[in-house]
């Protein structure tokens, strides 16, 4: 199942809303269903991750790895146990005074019931998760108007 979103905010550059994204290790703090993120083998522009997700009943661990270019896109993917397939791509473009997000989220799951539960609440997530990222943006970076997501 692939979700595509793609966003317009006056409010922040493409900077800082690449600095929330790639901060996984506080994904915890304020995105909804992230229980714990932490990063090892770090490269110059690549690092994995061990995290810990939960939707309703749904908690699993899983590794990815995140490779990026600063300020513009951040890709991460991982596979194996419960993941068939998670590719996350982000794009953060200048647009007017702020920036454009483009984010596709293509998941496919191993077990068939996950499959149907993660399709049923995966777009809805996407948004709140976008959601989380403005909210952390306003915080950190104290705006004088906040854009909100769509």
């Amino acid at each position: 199942m692939t979700i595509h979103i793609v966003h317009h905010t006056k409010v922040f550059t493409p900077e800082q809303l690449f600095d929330v994204a790639l901060d996984v290790e506080r994904y915890p703090y304020f995105v909804p269903w992230w229980e714990h993120a932490r990063i090892r083998d770090r490269q110059s522009n690549s690092y994995r991750t061990d995290q810990i997700v939960k939707f309703e009943v749904i908690r699993q661990q899983f590794t990815s790895l995140t490779t990026y270019e600063r300020p513009y896109r951040i890709d991460v993917t991982s596979s194996g146990g419960f993941l068939k397939r998670f590719d996350l791509h982000w794009r953060f473009t200048p647009w007017e005074e702020g920036c454009e997000i483009d984010l596709t989220a293509d998941i496919a799951l191993t077990a068939r019931p996950l499959q149907a539960i993660a399709e049923r609440i995966s777009r809805e997530a996407v948004r709140v998760m976008l959601g989380a990222f403005e909210k952390e943006a306003e915080r950190l970076y104290s705006p004088s108007e906040a854009g909100q997501f769509a």
